[in-house]
């Protein structure tokens, strides 16, 4: 049975198995921006991507925005990202931060978030890229004008073979029942991973990534446990991030179903931890069929299998703590799932 490891936060310090190399100061230092303005960390991991890095890197370097630094997290790339790219970028404020240990996107996440100085912390994908240069700009006056804003969802335009389309936080119902939803600015009930921006309180007060998720899903039990601890999340479409999808950082080479495994498996947890009874049902239900028949589509059913196993397998360890009445009257208001 797969143990199930719960993260809080914990004070910033030097994560155990990891190399730092600072080569410029923040942009507020190098700028001397006034300090009034809040600092904006941008955190981006990376493995072996240096092409599409190097262009992630350049859209957050055009931000006229004063005050902010970017941290890179090198997940054990075979060759060390910081040796071959840093000497690109002169005075630019970047953090490069390495380990030598494999950890995926949200062990990652969270070396990055313990690493960033920012009270705002901007999440990119490295092979995402902000379209416009006031980006930061727009992220900083939403958290100044929303207290409880914890996220901010940003549109993601992705980018496949010349073919475009929409990653926003709305399922294909409400997308057909109200069109111009992509177009609003919002609250909703999750967000999505290639572009957001969250206040570091959040990490403060409701922990970091569950470690053991890996690869997706770990937004969604993030947001759940934002919303239950009476944060909001909004989506800004004016905010826009370009995302050209490469193999994921814990993808097998020429393999999609460990994808598959972990995207069940963390769904059924995801599930089992906060949806409340009698949705919880329902829920399950539908997304474990739909894993089964997305497996047998993909020729990997063994591994959907694998996944749902591994998720029932875990109800014993997993807490059950459910949304209270006031988080599931949010989901209902903002476009949020409960019963699928």
């Amino acid at each position: 049975m797969e143990a199930v490891m719960q993260f809080a936060w914990v004070p910033q310090q030097p994560p155990a198995g990891t190399t730092k190399k600072m080569d410029h100061m923040t942009g507020a230092q190098a700028g001397g921006a006034p300090s009034a303005l809040p600092l904006v960390s941008v955190l981006i991991a990376s493995r072996d991507r240096p092409e599409l890095l190097l262009q992630c890197l350049a859209s957050v370097l055009a931000q006229q925005y004063p005050r902010f630094e970017i941290v890179v997290f090198d997940d054990a790339s075979r060759q060390n990202l910081a040796d071959r790219l840093a000497g690109r970028f002169g005075q630019a404020p970047i953090l490069w931060t390495r380990s030598e240990q494999r950890l995926g996107v949200t062990g990652s996440r969270n070396h990055l978030i313990q690493d960033a100085a920012g009270e705002i912390l901007v999440f990119l994908d490295d092979d995402a890229a902000l379209e416009d240069p006031l980006a930061l700009q727009s992220v900083a006056r939403y958290f100044a004008t929303i207290p409880k804003l914890g996220t901010l969802a940003f549109k993601i335009i992705v980018s496949v073979n010349g073919r475009t389309s929409l990653q926003v936080p709305f399922s294909r119902r409400w997308l057909k029942k109200i069109p111009s939803l992509t177009e609003r600015t919002t609250q909703v009930a999750y967000y999505l991973g290639a572009g957001h921006a969250m206040r570091k309180e959040v990490f403060q007060r409701c922990g970091l990534y569950q470690q053991d998720l890996v690869y997706g899903d770990e937004e969604l039990d993030h947001a759940y446990r934002q919303i239950e601890a009476g944060f909001s999340l909004v989506y800004a479409p004016e905010i826009v991030v370009r995302h050209c999808p490469a193999s994921s950082l814990v993808r097998l080479d020429g393999e999609g179903g460990y994808r598959i495994y972990c995207l069940v498996r963390n769904r059924i947890w995801n599930g089992y931890k906060h949806i409340p009874f009698p949705y919880v049902v329902s829920y399950l239900g539908t997304w474990i069929l739909y894993f089964l028949a997305l497996g047998l589509r993909e020729g990997c059913v063994g591994e959907a299998l694998r996944g749902i196993f591994a998720g029932i397998a875990a109800f014993r360890n997993l807490p059950r703590r459910h949304l209270d009445k006031e988080a599931v009257a949010y989901l209902k208001r903002n476009y949020g799932r409960l019963w699928y």
